[in-house]
C-alpha cells in the first residue's frame, strides 16, 4: 500500500513540476518573442534612417558662385525630379516609424523635418530647379548642422539598438 501512495505522490509531484515548468517556459518564450518583434521593428526604422542620412551626405557645388548645397535640392543625376519634395515625403514616412526610435533621435528628426518643410513651403508648387538650388544654398549650414546632430544621435542609438529593456524603460509615451 505504501508503494502505491509513493507512486501516486511521485506522479502528482512530477506532474505539478512539469506544469509549473511549462508555464514558466511559455512566459519566457512570450517575452523573448515580444523582444524579437520590437528589435525587428527598430532595425527597420534605423535602416530607413541610415538611408536618409546617406542621401543627406551628398552635396553639389553651384558652378556659378561655388556655393555648396545638398543633393536633396537638386539631383544632378535626375534633373527633372523634385528631389526636395521626394526627400520630404521620405522624411515624413520615416516619422511614421518614430515609435521604434529613441526620443532623442525623434527630436533630431523633427528638427530636420521642420527645416525641410520650411524650404518646401517657400518654393513654388511647380518644380523650378534654380529656385530649389538657391534655397538649398541659403539653408545649407542649418541643414548640415541638423544632419550632423542626427548622425551622432543615430550612432549613439545604433550601439544600443538591441537593448530592448532600456529602450522600453526610457520611451516616453504621449
Amino acid at each position: 500500500m505504501m508503494n502505491t501512495e509513493s507512486l501516486i505522490s511521485g506522479a502528482l509531484s512530477g506532474g505539478i513540476i512539469t506544469v509549473a515548468w511549462n508555464l514558466y517556459n511559455r512566459r519566457h518564450e512570450y517575452d523573448y518573442d515580444h523582444k524579437k518583434y520590437i528589435l525587428k521593428k527598430r532595425q527597420i526604422a534605423y535602416e530607413k534612417m541610415e538611408s536618409l542620412l546617406l542621401r543627406l551626405q551628398v552635396r553639389n557645388v553651384d558652378a556659378s558662385d561655388k556655393k555648396i548645397f545638398h543633393n536633396i535640392f537638386y539631383d544632378t543625376k535626375r534633373p527633372s525630379v523634385d528631389a526636395l519634395m521626394e526627400f520630404g515625403t521620405d522624411l515624413n514616412d520615416l516619422m511614421g516609424y518614430s515609435i521604434w526610435m529613441t526620443d532623442k533621435l525623434i527630436s533630431c528628426l523633427a528638427e530636420l523635418n521642420a527645416l525641410i518643410n520650411s524650404c518646401i513651403i517657400k518654393l513654388p508648387p511647380t518644380f523650378e530647379y534654380h529656385k530649389s538650388i538657391s534655397e538649398g544654398k541659403q539653408i545649407f549650414d542649418q541643414i548640415e548642422a541638423s544632419r550632423i546632430k542626427l548622425f551622432y544621435q543615430y550612432l549613439t542609438d545604433i550601439k544600443k539598438l538591441k537593448n530592448i529593456n532600456s529602450f522600453l524603460r526610457n520611451k516616453v509615451m504621449v
